[in-house]
């Protein structure tokens, strides 16, 4: 009887232990020891066996499962190659009444050059089809009926299907006039924001794959990308007003070199450079033609830019992270926060993560975003308090539209909007501007002295349709002369 592995290992073990006593304690006696302790040799034998029973097992898978593919073969090839037998009558008579008697024609039941038999009357060539077996049972009255019985049938049927077809045919002209009338009035009334959504909508879609990626749910986005959509004339006014600008290329407060309204890379993602050309050498012969060749042009040139900026990325940056349903006044002042920092630090700022949140104080974080290059700076302070005071519904981004361009960087400003002795010039510390009722429309009507306006700039028809309060803007310059 075969020994078991335990017994194996005993045995060796023993064979070992009078080995290493012999040996004198040798470096080579103390290996082998080593190795017979903790049962380590049986380990071993344990996994050879698991090993070789595994291998038969995946052995005998494979030759059954070729077996059985084999067997399947023989019977598929059995089935295809096994010709079908079909009971031919005596003689057989066609449409035109000609009789057909096979039993005459011998060569009928023989294969042609290519090996194929021929079909049974009325039936489409066929390969596979071969006539064996001929029954002469005189079956030519029985056809005849069954011809007279199916063409009696089909008088009968017909008029029933002529009343239905009566019956669906005017609901039918029905239907497809009202579908008519429908592409007509498509195409007649497809105004010009349709045609332009259809043009966006490669880059629409990119955006909207982000989002999803990044767990923004879709009614999120869809309402979000409404709002930006409608307020976008509105947002850009906002840009106008903030940012300085600037024909030729300059370098920043933070040593980067900036064109147009405050541009560090160009809409097809070229960054600036100090050597390139003005914008008033680079004027499209359209855009001459319809500002002329003047200060106007140039404006509509770097405002082009703008658009072009804020649709591809800073729109494409919010739409994709933002989580929570934005208003009119929340999206612009996003818009010229995203603009004025940049897509990346906006991305990985606790301002989202607090407004993904819905923290009551997420607006507030935007007012820590007051240096440049280390420093505290002025100008940014009054930018923030300005966006704060929008997306808290205090100020009305409309209103921008009769201000001064680069308004916002005035001195004077700074002392309007924040209490200095409350102030403190710190970067990256949260200071809150003055909310109250008073001190913002002293604050508006200070923006609206003589000088180069945002409406200015800006086109007729864009100033007809941000300027829907013309009013409200009226009466606060009448309390004004009157103070």
């Amino acid at each position: 009887m075969a020994k078991s592995s335990e017994e194996w290992a005993n045995s060796l073990q023993k064979f070992g232990q009078k080995n290493v006593k012999s040996a004198k304690n040798t470096a080579l006696a103390q290996k082998w020891q080593r190795q017979m302790t903790g049962n380590n040799l049986t380990r071993k034998l344990h996994k050879l066996n698991w090993n070789v029973i595994g291998g038969v097992l995946i052995g005998s898978a494979l030759v059954g499962s070729a077996y059985l593919g084999n067997e399947l073969a023989k019977k598929h090839n059995q089935k295809v190659s096994r010709p079908k037998v079909i009971d031919v009558p005596e003689s057989y008579t066609d449409d035109d009444g000609k009789v057909l008697d096979w039993s005459k024609c011998p060569e009928a039941y023989q294969p042609d050059e290519n090996g194929n038999y021929p079909d049974e009357p009325g039936n489409k060539p066929s390969k596979t089809v071969k006539l064996i077996s001929i029954h002469k049972s005189g079956e030519k009255a029985v056809l005849a009926e069954a011809k007279q019985k199916a063409q009696t049938n089909d008088k009968q049927v017909k008029p029933v299907v002529a009343t239905q077809e009566k019956q669906q045919k005017p609901q039918e002209k029905a239907q497809e006039k009202i579908s008519l009338i429908k592409k007509i009035a498509d195409k007649l009334f497809k105004n010009k924001k349709t045609e332009k959504a259809e043009k966006r909508n490669p880059q629409i879609e990119a955006w909207k794959q982000r989002a999803l990626h990044n767990d923004v749910a879709e009614d999120v986005f869809e309402h979000n990308l409404k709002i930006l959509m409608s307020s976008k004339t509105t947002a850009m006014l906002s840009v106008i007003y903030f940012e300085n600008f600037s024909d030729e290329p300059y370098l920043d407060s933070a040593g980067v070199p900036t064109i147009g309204y405050g541009l560090c890379t160009y809409p097809n993602g070229k960054r600036v450079s100090m050597r390139d050309r003005a914008i008033s050498r680079t004027l499209p012969a359209e855009l001459i033609a319809e500002h002329g060749k003047n200060k106007e042009a140039m404006f509509a040139k770097g405002r082009q830019m703008s658009e072009a900026h804020l649709e591809s990325k800073v729109f494409g940056s919010m739409l994709s992270n933002v989580k929570v349903k934005l208003n009119r006044n929340q999206a612009v002042a996003i818009t010229s926060f995203i603009y004025n920092v940049g897509s990346t630090l906006f991305e990985r700022s606790t301002f989202l993560k607090k407004l993904n949140k819905k923290d009551k104080n997420a607006f507030a974080e935007m007012t820590k975003f007051n240096s440049c290059a280390g420093k505290w700076n002025q100008g940014l302070q009054v930018r923030r308090g300005i966006e704060y005071l929008m997306a808290t519904g205090k100020l009305n981004p409309e209103d921008l539209l009769d201000f001064r361009a680069s308004g916002g960087y005035d001195p004077e400003n700074l002392g309007l909007l924040f209490d200095l002795k409350k102030l403190k010039k710190i970067p990256g510390r949260m200071n809150l501007p003055k909310n109250s009722p008073e001190v913002i429309q002293r604050f508006v009507l200070s923006q609206q002295r003589v000088g180069v306006k945002v409406k200015n700039i800006m086109d007729m028809k864009t100033v007809q349709i941000v300027s829907t309060d013309k009013v409200k803007l009226a009466m606060m310059k009448d309390q004004a002369r009157g103070v």
